[in-house]
């Protein structure tokens, strides 16, 4: 959202609503550094995705207010998403989601065994984890700066699954943002070298007792 605001200057509306939504998501993270670290793991697991559900909605309610104009956007949905936006999101999120798996099988780790995600049978539960460092930087910037800037993108009226073309697009502006430059701990490479690189660093973490620090982009 601050990536599109030094766009929107002039846009009160979304200056003043990016401005609410970082002091609700400021608080959301001193409500989770505040949780005791000795609590029993699966309650401290439910208030973390509490907190976390609570940020997802400030998030998806400035998208709202972002495509607002350009396109219809009722809310994130996953299963069964039938509208445009979602539609791209999870297609995006696939694309990601095979990425975030093959660095984690390649750094040696189990996919099955997670942190934050309770592991589920035959799930790469710690898929689920990682990806989350990931989904704005790849997909969300992808797909909101197509609509935005007013392409071409459809639903097939009677399947209401994207068109092949809409699939094209979204693969070929995913793997755009893949390929492009990101900071990095000090140097500078590309989010698909940081996606390959951040299972190797949970691993450095888990052998040395250190804290794990998760990917952050720059706007």
């Amino acid at each position: 959202m601050k990536f599109y605001a030094r766009s929107r200057k002039e846009n009160t509306g979304f200056q003043e609503g990016l401005t609410d939504m970082e002091n609700q998501v400021e608080r959301l993270s001193d409500e989770a550094k505040q949780l005791p670290h000795d609590a029993e793991h699966n309650a401290i697991r439910d208030r973390l995705f509490s907190i976390e559900g609570r940020s997802a909605a400030a998030y998806w309610a400035m998208v709202k207010h972002l495509l607002a104009g350009d396109i219809e956007f009722a809310g994130r949905r996953r299963q069964g998403a039938d509208d445009l936006v979602n539609s791209m999101l999870n297609y995006g999120y696939g694309i990601l989601y095979s990425r975030v798996w093959r660095a984690i099988a390649v750094a040696g780790l189990n996919p099955f065994l997670s942190f934050l995600h309770a592991p589920q049978k035959n799930k790469p539960t710690l898929s689920y984890d990682l990806i989350e460092e990931f989904r704005c930087q790849a997909v969300d910037r992808a797909v909101f700066t197509m609509i935005t800037r007013g392409e071409e993108l459809k639903i097939n009226n009677k399947t209401r699954l994207l068109t092949d073309k809409t699939k094209e697009k979204v693969i070929e502006n995913v793997l755009e943002r893949l390929a492009s430059i990101v900071p990095y701990k000090g140097s500078k490479i590309t989010l698909t070298e940081v996606i390959r690189l951040q299972p190797r660093h949970l691993i450095e973490c888990l052998k040395k007792g250190k804290a794990y620090r998760p990917f952050i982009g720059r706007y």
